[in-house]
């Protein structure tokens, strides 16, 4: 897979500073992804899941930091229900 690098780099401190004002830790793979990709467009995004459940759609892997859709204001979504 590749991905479409659209977001400005992320630095290992605003990671750290991410995961420590949410009280999470990103596995290392996560983390890795986040550092060097900062979220982005997969290519291809739509991937067979098994024969009995077909494909799925991947649009983007979210980001941290002040563009649209970010991981913070999913996080904060999510928190709400």
């Amino acid at each position: 897979m590749k991905i479409e690098k659209i977001h400005e780099s992320l630095l290992v401190e605003d990671l750290e500073s991410f995961e420590r004002n949410h009280n999470i830790t990103f596995p290392k793979d996560y983390r890795d992804f986040l550092i060097e990709y900062n979220g982005g467009y997969p290519d291809p995004g739509n991937y067979k899941i098994s024969e009995e459940l077909g494909d799925s759609i991947l649009n983007i892997f979210y980001g941290i930091g002040s563009m649209y859709d970010n991981l913070e204001k999913s996080l904060i979504f999510l928190m709400k229900y």
